[in-house]
């Protein structure tokens, strides 16, 4: 199967570009990005102000302090007759990884902080466009993350993205072990949540993006695959050679998953309609005994959104199935989450609330533990390309008492 894929691309991406004057004009070449400033304070449960969770023998962790993240942002794009090609490349810049257990992460969807230990470029990706569709490769988040629609695009800042998980403690009550494991505290399904699959949000891939149908009158359309032969390799060949087909012990990775997404838009006058289905099949990468096989990746999620006068309204829903589990252990049940909130934004004033909830099944917890997070924030723009942003999140992780609030101010620059 992976040989016909390959295959099919390679073939797509050479003709395209057979028909590309070599000669031409210079490629455009654009560089852009972000540098954000944030102050933070931390207002846990009691317990949970200490780094082992006793009031008597504990150290206190970290309630307040200032954390600093970049992005740069490189595309060269040239565009020949109806042919357009170009490559991107994404660097997220973090140098506050440590600000209290974890590493932060940036919460665009387009960025996600992963492997930043190991290496400051977040995605690289080249692309042919044409009038029958758009062929893009690479490691990155892919052609449906950007197609997707759920209520955490309303955000003014981190919002309900999960990045307020790398400002509190995370340890979830009596269980030592981060909350990323333990409970789902982003949106989407398992293969674009860096919090929750760990590199399949940002595995090598190859996507497919279809051409813009339909009309002014009646709105557009446009579907996006994304086919990623193994979850667990992102990057460079380095993480490729040492990759197994199968593993010693089922670790969340699968093969041959597919992404796909179908979207809607409609806009007249100061109302618009944004509406997204996305979903995700995979197999897993067993354990070579065939005792502790992983469960299926299968999984849906629905979104749409809706705005009139600067008043913006979104939700979203999802089941992402089984996703890291293994059937022989505990039952499993399904991991889903919905999301809801509502964006006011005048000129360069924006103020947004956001709510999500997730329930997702953990082994050794016995249960299914549920993530509440209600984020409210405000934004001024000072001037092109610089704003000023104060939020209050509001967290509560069921099951481990662990709950609390982050209160933050960023100032940020975008060029």
């Amino acid at each position: 199967m992976n040989k016909k894929i390959f295959k099919a691309a390679a073939t797509t991406l050479f003709v395209s570009l057979c028909a590309v004057n070599a000669f031409a004009e210079a490629p455009t070449v654009t560089l852009g990005g972000k540098v954000e400033f944030r102050g933070g304070v931390v207002n846990q449960k009691e317990e949970f102000k200490f780094d082992n969770l006793n009031v008597n023998t504990g150290n206190k962790v970290v309630n307040s302090g200032f954390a600093s993240n970049g992005a740069l942002n490189l595309e060269m794009k040239h565009k020949v007759s109806d042919v357009e090609y170009g490559a991107k490349i994404d660097l997220a810049l973090a140098s506050s990884k440590q600000h209290r257990f974890i590493k932060p992460v940036l919460p665009e969807n387009d960025l996600n902080a992963e492997n930043l230990d190991n290496s400051i470029v977040d995605g690289a990706m080249a692309f042919v466009k044409t009038k029958a569709g758009s062929v893009e490769v690479g490691a990155y988040s892919g052609a449906v993350a950007r197609y997707n629609v759920n209520a955490s695009q309303l955000d003014v800042g981190m919002g309900i993205s999960g990045a307020v998980t790398h400002w509190i403690n995370p340890l979830s009550g009596d269980f030592d072990r981060l909350t990323q494991e333990a409970y789902k505290v982003s949106p989407g399904l398992y293969l674009g949540d860096v919090n929750y699959s760990g590199k399949g949000a940002s595995a090598n891939r190859i996507s497919l993006i279809s051409p813009v149908m339909g009309s002014r009158e009646i709105g557009h359309v446009v579907f996006a695959v994304d086919y990623i032969p193994h979850t667990d390799i992102s990057g460079t060949t380095a993480s490729f050679i040492a990759t197994q087909r199968d593993v010693a012990n089922f670790s969340g990775a699968y093969k041959n998953a597919f992404r796909g997404v179908i979207r809607y838009d409609y806009a007249a006058n100061d109302f618009f309609v944004k509406a997204s289905a996305t979903g995700e099949i995979g197999k897993a990468k067993n354990d070579l005994t065939s005792i502790l096989n992983g469960n299926k990746l299968r999984g849906y999620e629905v979104g749409a959104a809706f705005g009139y006068k600067g008043v913006s309204i979104a939700a979203a829903y999802g089941d992402a199935g089984k996703p890291g589990l293994m059937p022989a252990i505990g039952n499993p049940k399904n991991t889903t989450f919905w999301n809801a909130g509502v964006r006011w934004q005048q000129g360069p004033t924006g103020v947004s609330l956001t709510y999500s909830d997730s329930k997702r099944f953990v082994y050794d917890m016995a249960t299914t533990n549920r993530a509440r997070q209600i984020a409210l924030g405000g934004s001024y723009n000072i001037s092109k390309g610089m704003a000023l942003s104060v939020e209050a999140i509001d967290f509560k992780l069921y099951n481990s008492s662990n709950r609390g609030k982050v209160y933050s101010l960023a100032l940020t620059t975008r060029f």
